[in-house]
């Protein structure tokens, strides 16, 4: 069980924010500056009532509001910041400190540099910190010395973290497992019939309600996931396994299919193991672990096993370190264990929380606060010494660790992919889980110089790096003959070749061998022999119809002959293209690109008196082309709009393209095929909108005009797709999406505030109705909040069948009816 962890990073900060530093904001001077004198008053009753008693995220609901009335008041722009380092979003704190006058509190600067911190600016936290001893009193400056100094390691650990970043990515799990409470000690579950599931801790309500109480205050509960696949979990739900007491993931034993979890009260309990069946999935053969692990007197709150059946565990227990200590249990028996052991070698005075052995007993990974780290819990790995003890622990590094809490990292069955809960800025509130990916690609850079092979002088070179999968260059240079040098920076190794060229010279093709480490300088350099009598020939290939730029592929023969002399790859954003031959000879071109018919001709070039010369070519398409167009205008004025045109293949979300539309409104859209796609539109400062696409048998062209609604006070709009289960306010997954675009628009506007009504159709009583539409409108405000939208813009209401917008006699005007609806208020 875990039991309000509080990062150490903010444990230690500044003591007045727990002593209530709490400037006081002054209400006569933000009543001179509205109407609203009513509206002012509760705004900063209920705003410094949650803040002085630390529920940050409502007080900033009601802060919000002040701020909407002026964005200069030195109290109201502290606590906004105090408000964000304690909230869900700690990184926005730093605009709202930059708008405050330091001497609004005396602790100032030491929660600015916290900001900094979160934001990755190393440096200037630093310099704050400085700035902040400087300001106190000798005797206070005295009190404070040993957390500013801990402050200034954990800048510089971390820019150095950060410098030297690992290979992965940290991915949110998404609100199909994440809530606005704490979510955390993920495990996966492997079932020898069914896909793998996810099971985690929740202090989420049984309701949902969204209310702006501590991220831990309600009581732990387990959900699980049924399906969890490549770093993706679906829709969590309630776990079979429950209590009317706290319970929590502790562990996962993959080698019996058992789930090991914690039951038990807020300060004591016991670690229970429960096997699932094979066949289904479901529990059975619930027991609890000898008391030799699970003790009455104190706590555990993690576990693991190797193939072996030995045990690491957490727990405060007597006889460790310092608070909860890492303890290890060998196996006796085939369920017993022998005496546990204190691991001293990796514990400390403060806290260890969370442990993860690997299978073979040699790599654990536990979090801890109690040694250098990036703030908070870090995550650490220490790997087992030949003599059977374990060597020094090494922190994980960014972007495993945050400035936050990061906790129960866990490997899965896929070996690129870990699991982690933490608490870092971004997420959706309190504690969340997160899929660990690794980055497997092997970024390098590839330089070199291009010279005469006689000479040595630098050439005017163009190089090209080929894969030789498709005899297409995916990266080119040019040789840089004042730097005497190239450079191409590549994203990932592949299987390459590189060609130089430059004009009079003969081409050279040579292989590359690829670098195995990260980050690698490689040197490839080339010498290229002078030709006696050069013929460069170049141009441009191109669409016949539109005149746009074709990647093409030319082969160049002499004239009747079979072999290939020279071949060459136009560009593919310009089009352009040049070869140069050896001799004088006449030839035959042969110019080939995917989707187009073959172009061949022959040249005269034997008699010719030039060195070079152009020549220009044009492709048809071979397949049919279509295309959509038309005009973006703003819904009642008819003014033309500049918009954003996403482009996706409907059913798998395979994106396509995306274009700007001009200065006039006009767009168009080449498409590879007939459809469907889903397009969406976006402009500054109006509603999204969407639309299907769907070629004819007979049509190629399609002409879609779409007119764009402003937000302005009194529009409304329909938000398409938000899915509920029947009969029930909870949303479905497929809602994210298009909320996603909603959270994206109002982040954007920020100044905007909307109503979102719920609306049904008349099957049924109008109470019933009315009620479950107003839920289902408060799930929609609920999930823009979780996305970091303040509550104060958002208003909810439900209208039952109040408001039809189709009559209610069919099924099409029933299904119109239901609908989610939103409103702009101001």
């Amino acid at each position: 069980m875990v039991k309000n962890i509080i990062p150490a990073l903010l444990l230690v900060i500044c003591v007045s924010l727990h002593a209530q530093e709490n400037p006081k904001i002054d209400k006569k001077e933000l009543l001179s500056l509205s109407d609203d004198g009513k509206e002012i008053k509760k705004a900063v009753k209920q705003g410094d009532s949650y803040y002085k008693n630390g529920l940050y995220d409502a007080a900033l609901q009601h802060y919000m509001k002040l701020y909407r009335i002026t964005d200069e008041y030195s109290p109201l722009n502290y606590k906004i910041g105090v408000s964000h380092l304690y909230g869900v979003q700690p990184k926005n704190a730093l605009s709202f400190f930059n708008r405050t006058y330091p001497d609004v509190a005396f602790d100032y600067y030491c929660l600015k540099g916290i900001a900094l911190i979160y934001n990755q600016q190393y440096k200037e936290a630093k310099e704050t910190f400085y700035q902040y001893m400087e300001t106190l009193s000798p005797k206070r400056a005295k009190k404070e010395t040993d957390k500013i100094t801990r402050f200034i390691a954990i800048c510089d650990f971390s820019a150095k973290a950060v410098e030297d970043s690992l290979p992965a990515y940290v991915i949110n799990a998404g609100p199909e497992v994440n809530s606005y409470y704490d979510d955390y000690s993920a495990v996966e579950l492997l079932s020898p019939s069914l896909p793998p599931s996810l099971y985690f801790t929740s202090r989420r309500p049984e309701d949902d309600d969204l209310n702006f109480a501590d991220h831990s205050v309600y009581p732990e509960r387990i959900l699980f996931s049924s399906e969890f696949v490549n770093g993706k979990a679906n829709e969590a739900k309630e776990a079979s396994v429950t209590s009317y007491k706290h319970m929590s993931v502790a562990g996962v034993d993959n080698e019996t299919y058992s789930l090991l979890y914690y039951k038990g009260k807020k300060r004591f309990g016991d670690i229970y193991r429960t096997q699932f069946k094979e066949k289904n999935g479901n529990p059975t053969n619930k027991r609890r672990l000898k008391r030799v692990i699970s003790k009455k007197t104190s706590k555990e709150s993690s576990i693991s096993f190797t193939e072996n059946g030995d045990a690491y565990f957490i727990s405060d227990r007597l006889g460790g370190e310092g608070g909860k200590d890492i303890w290890y249990a060998s196996k006796k028996g085939k369920r017993s264990f022998k005496r546990p052991r204190n691991v001293s070698a990796l514990n400390t005075p403060l806290n260890e929380e969370s442990v993860f052995v690997t299978p073979d007993g040699n790599t654990l990974y536990f979090s801890t606060n109690g040694r250098p780290g990036m703030g908070g819990f870090d995550v650490y790995k220490s790997q087992k010494t030949e003599i059977g003890g374990w060597g020094e622990p090494v922190n994980m590094g960014y972007p495993i660790n945050s400035p936050d809490d990061d906790l129960f990292y866990r490997l899965t069955s896929d070996t690129t992919i870990a699991l982690l809960s933490s608490k870092r800025s971004g997420g959706f509130g309190g504690l969340d889980i997160y899929a660990v990916k690794k980055d497997l690609r092997i970024p390098f850079e590839l330089s070199g110089n291009v010279t005469d092979v006689k000479t040595g002088k630098t050439l005017a070179a163009t190089i090209k790096l080929f894969d030789k999968t498709t005899d297409f260059p995916v990266a080119t240079a040019t040789n840089d003959t004042v730097q005497q040098r190239y450079v191409l920076n590549m994203e990932d190794t592949s299987d390459y070749y590189l060609q130089a060229e430059a004009i009079g010279y003969r081409s050279v093709t040579e292989n590359f061998t690829n670098p195995t480490t990260r980050h690698a300088k490689v040197e490839q350099n080339f010498a290229l022999e002078k030709l006696l009598h050069p013929y460069t020939l170049n141009g441009y290939i191109t669409n016949v119809k539109t005149g746009k730029p074709v990647q093409a592929e030319m082969l160049i023969k002499a004239a009747g002959k079979d072999d290939v002399l020279y071949r060459t790859v136009s560009d593919e954003n310009s089009g352009f293209y040049t070869v140069t031959l050896e001799d004088k000879i006449n030839v035959d071109i042969a110019v080939k690109a995917t989707d187009y018919f073959d172009h061949n001709e022959s040249l005269q070039l034997k008699n010719i008196k030039e060195a070079s010369g152009s020549k220009n070519i044009t492709l048809q398409r071979s397949i049919t082309s279509y295309a959509v167009t038309g005009i973006i205008t703003e819904e009642g004025s008819n003014a033309p709009l500049k918009a954003d045109i996403s482009v996706s293949k409907a059913g798998d979300g395979q994106f396509a393209q995306k274009i700007t539309t001009a200065e006039n409104g006009k767009y168009e859209l080449p498409l590879p095929d007939d459809g469907p796609f889903l397009l969406e539109i976006t402009s500054e400062g109006h509603f999204f909108a969407n639309g299907v696409l769907q070629f004819d048998a007979d049509s190629t062209l399609l002409v879609r005009n779409f007119a764009l609604k402003k937000m302005e006070s009194g529009v409304k709009v329909v938000i398409e797709n938000i899915l509920f289960n029947t009969g029930k306010s909870t949303l479905l997954p497929q809602s994210f999406s298009e909320l996603n675009k909603l959270v994206n628009l109002l982040r954007e506007n920020p100044n905007v505030r909307i109503e979102i009504s719920g609306h049904t159709d008349n099957v049924g009583s109008a109470a019933t109705n009315k009620k479950l539409s107003k839920n289902r409108a408060l799930s929609v405000r609920n999930y823009l909040i979780s996305q970091g939208i303040t509550g104060e813009r958002v208003e909810y209401e439900g209208y039952g069948f109040e408001r039809p917008i189709a009559p209610n006699d069919t099924e099409e005007g029933r299904a119109a009816n239901r609908r989610v609806e939103i409103e702009i208020l101001n």
